[in-house]
């Protein structure tokens, strides 16, 4: 077969409300959530895990700087993390580690599986982040 498109699970609406991608990538620091309690685990990880990359000109106009303290957030929850600008992360997206117990990002991500072998669908969900004061 083809490959087709397919819109995304979180698709128009939400883009409206919620306009960032977020992604959930592995470290190299835990294996799923194992080893995501250990506190020597966070003394050799440089950025705790408690962080949420972000491209400048996205936190620019949320008049976020590097280090502030931020939510992540949409329907299903929210989280609460430090801000890392990046510029090589593309504007739209934002992107939160996975395998931390504290302030997990799978608060933010929908149980609902992907049209392809019935996976979680990790890269869909939609979110906003704004600067906590």
């Amino acid at each position: 077969p083809l490959p087709v498109y397919r819109e995304p699970y979180e698709g128009r609406e939400e883009e409206k409300k919620y306009p960032l991608i977020l992604l959930t990538p592995k470290t190299g620091f835990t294996s799923q959530s194992t080893f995501g309690n250990i506190p020597w685990m966070h003394q050799i990880n440089p950025y705790h895990g408690e962080y949420v990359e972000i491209n400048p000109g996205d936190a620019a106009v949320r008049e976020i700087k590097d280090g502030n303290e931020v939510e992540v957030y949409n329907d299903r929850g929210k989280i609460k993390v430090k801000a890392m600008l990046n510029e090589a992360i593309m504007p739209g997206v934002v992107s939160r580690p996975s395998g931390f117990w504290e302030e997990n990002a799978n608060q933010l991500t929908t149980d609902n599986v992907s049209y392809y072998g019935e996976c979680a669908i990790y890269h869909d969900a939609r979110v906003e982040v704004r600067k906590n004061v």
